[in-house]
């Protein structure tokens, strides 16, 4: 666990819980720890400590798969920080600290999900997108400016670090799903928003409304915000208050699929 408190945990008083230990979970972990490193899979709460003591003793097993594959030491730590915003969220929304989000973060545990730059990638067998099974999955991690320029340095620097570290991958195209596509935002944000020109980077292919803007008020409003909660839900940005208005008046933000090529980006 020495790794994941030195040099990946942030919060210094989550760091000080973990290590007096009060309700005496590090077996435990320890033992969900070595069945992931063995299977690739355990099955823990989704909230509290629990999960959290997990990733941390999994994350040896972890860097070693990057090390295997001659990942550079500053990509894992950039990756394997993603688990901060998790605790950070979840201290938002319950008031203490813990993750809820241990089924997304064993694609960081697998070796499976990398940080490049403003942008997360893992590389999937699909047959979503045309021409060929691999596809880069985008994810847009949480916590700074949506960027145009940075995201384009994100997508030049994938298809050349997963060439080097993946080469049996072959993919030729990005693809993404997510709130941040869905091209009403055109008419909510404007043009010049971040999020709309994130959105022009993608040829979008479907929406689904099923999920009733789901992805879009938990994003902009915080984790266990509901449509049902939306007529009180706050309007402290400038986002929130285009958003609320929109929803309100029968919009639709549901989450949107994309794909770009990869020679796109280059």
């Amino acid at each position: 666990m020495e790794f994941f408190l030195n040099e990946i945990l942030e919060d210094q008083a989550v760091r000080d819980l973990m290590i007096a230990d009060p309700e005496g979970l590090k077996e435990q972990a320890k033992a969900l720890a070595d069945q992931f490193a063995q299977t690739g899979d355990c099955e823990v709460p989704e909230g509290g400590m629990l999960p959290l003591f997990v990733y941390a003793y999994a994350l040896n097993n972890a860097l070693a798969l990057h090390e295997k594959r001659g990942i550079p030491h500053e990509i894992s730590v950039a990756i394997f920080k993603d688990v901060n915003l998790w605790i950070g969220n979840h201290i938002v929304q319950f008031g203490t600290p813990g993750i809820k989000v241990f089924s997304w973060l064993k694609f960081h545990l697998r070796g499976e999900l990398y940080r490049l730059g403003r942008l997360q990638f893992r590389p999937v067998k699909t047959n979503r997108a045309p021409e060929g099974e691999w596809v880069f999955e985008t994810h847009v991690p949480q916590g700074e400016p949506l960027d145009e320029q940075a995201c384009l340095d994100s997508f030049a620097r994938a298809k050349p670090f997963f060439a080097q570290y993946f080469p049996e991958v072959d993919a030729k195209y990005f693809d993404c799903n997510s709130w941040l596509l869905n091209p009403n935002h055109a008419y909510v944000m404007g043009e010049n928003s971040n999020v709309v020109k994130f959105m022009r980077l993608w040829e979008l292919r479907s929406i689904n409304c099923k999920g009733k803007s789901s992805g879009t008020i938990t994003r902009v409003f915080g984790f266990g915000a509901t449509r049902e909660d939306l007529p009180n839900l706050p309007e402290k940005t400038t986002m929130q208050r285009k958003v609320k208005a929109f929803l309100l008046a029968g919009g639709d933000l549901s989450d949107t699929y994309g794909v770009r090529r990869v020679d796109e980006s280059l």
